[in-house]
């Protein structure tokens, strides 16, 4: 996996240890508040791993979970300076979220409110407190929908994205507001 800057000159590699089962997508990657570092995810070694982005230099690598880390996020910066990660778990957690049954997709964290989002294959979509407390699960609109995207709303809502073609809106407390279906196009 490369790290590519605006100019050929800066292309960083970022190691040759990812898992090849995993597909790397957005969430694989998250960058810290500061752009200096790199969180990466998808290593057979079931870590994940910080590179320092002037370098692409591995500065820490993570172990605790036990199978391949294959989301992280990070919440927004609070008002003394700090900022939550959020992979399943980390070797010493502030909180381990409990409740898939199936492989963690994607994840999303707020600091500010105080809970983490993390929706697991074919399943649910559960909220969590930041000490790792299950608060609830939103309902799924499909049984087999994959949760793929989870991003708070510009009205402090959440919307999740199942599969490809499926939004849904959900307020804070787990009530489906509104689904709407999207049509694939084929491009020939």
């Amino acid at each position: 996996c490369f790290l590519v800057l605006n100019t050929g000159l800066h292309r960083r590699h970022l190691g040759d240890n990812f898992d090849e089962r995993i597909s790397q997508r957005h969430q694989s990657f998250v960058v810290t508040a500061d752009n200096r570092f790199i969180i990466s995810t998808g290593y057979w070694d079931k870590s994940f791993r910080v590179q320092n982005t002037d370098m692409a230099r591995t500065t820490q690598v993570l172990y605790g979970h036990f199978d391949i880390v294959t989301c992280a996020c990070r919440s927004e910066i609070t008002i003394a300076g700090n900022c939550f990660i959020a992979t399943e778990v980390n070797p010493s957690p502030a909180a381990i979220l409990t409740g898939h049954d199936t492989e963690i997709v994607c994840v999303w964290i707020s600091a500010e409110l105080g809970i983490v989002l993390s929706g697991s294959e074919h399943g649910l979509v559960l909220q969590h407190t930041l000490q790792g407390e299950i608060l609830r699960a939103f309902e799924n609109p499909s049984d087999m929908a994959t949760p793929r995207l989870l991003s708070p709303s510009n009205d402090g809502d959440i919307i999740v994205c199942y599969d490809r073609s499926k939004l849904s809106l959900y307020t804070l407390n787990g009530k489906l507001m509104r689904q709407a279906i999207f049509e694939e196009e084929t491009i020939q």
